[in-house]
């Protein structure tokens, strides 16, 4: 199958298949979307739970905070300081 033909069976661009392939992503992946996250809430990108916003210190951004819920963050700060 070519990978034109997979990009549309898995509903993604071709060019972000041929990304994925060429990354080495193994073929259960491939089809990866994004989950579509509720205003008001945030992906931790350590933990990667979907939290409320309240969970994540404030930082001038885009979105007005770090990527790193507080706890991950805690985590991370102790695990430098050993």
């Amino acid at each position: 199958m070519n990978i034109r033909a997979k990009a549309k069976e898995l509903g993604i661009p071709p060019t972000t298949l041929e990304y994925r392939i060429k990354a080495g992503w193994d073929e259960s992946r491939w089809g990866y979307k994004r989950p579509h996250i509720q205003k008001g809430y945030k992906q931790c990108s350590v933990c990667r739970v979907v939290k409320m916003e309240f969970l994540f210190y404030k930082r001038k951004n885009r979105n007005g905070y770090i990527s790193r819920c507080k706890q991950c963050a805690i985590k991370i700060k102790k695990a430098s300081k050993k």
